[in-house]
């Protein structure tokens, strides 16, 4: 019991620090809250409903970024560090490519799906996908690469997703150096 207490909040801490680092309401600070505040599984609105949005959010060492797409195949994507392009871009991809991410997470059953992959280990990189629909919406934490494999398929396929996609610099956005 006091080794799963210590895991949540290890995992707690670093969503927390992933929050300040990419804003508050990025998805790792809404998965600690729909954690932290026991939030109704989102299967219950998710059947028959059209999913609208897909996010990833990565962070911990290494590569760290956030995007989101939306159903009519618009992307918003930040990134943070240690990626091609830091800073906020924004771009297209098609509504079909859209539509087969969608269906992959149908496929795999993404809202059946548990909440949190977790590892007893520090430093590792966490992974945050969310799909939304007009009824719900369910963010899966993998912490440390735990989840199982269908998950981690539809996290690279969402990461193939906006490697093809046209991205364009901000016109508002500042680069750090």
């Amino acid at each position: 019991m006091l080794l799963k207490r210590i895991r949540f909040y290890m995992c707690g801490a670093a969503a927390l620090a992933l929050a300040q680092i990419a804003g508050g309401d990025s998805l790792a600070s809404r998965h600690f809250e729909q954690e932290k505040n026991g939030a109704a599984s989102a299967a219950d609105g998710a059947a028959g409903a059209q999913i609208t949005e897909i996010a990833i959010e990565r962070g911990g060492p290494g590569r760290q970024y956030r995007a989101v797409i939306k159903s009519d195949g618009s992307i918003d994507y930040t990134g943070i560090k240690s990626v091609e392009r830091v800073g906020e871009f924004t771009g297209t991809v098609g509504a079909g490519a859209f539509r087969e991410l969608a269906d992959y997470a149908v496929q795999i059953s993404y809202f059946d799906l548990k909440g949190s992959y977790r590892a007893a280990v520090a430093d590792r990189p966490a992974v945050y996908t969310s799909v939304k629909t007009c009824a719900a919406e369910k963010i899966i934490m993998n912490y440390a690469g735990k989840g199982p494999p269908a998950l981690e398929s539809f996290e690279r396929k969402i990461e193939e997703m906006l490697g093809r996609a046209e991205l364009i610099r901000k016109a508002s956005a500042k680069v750090n150096p």
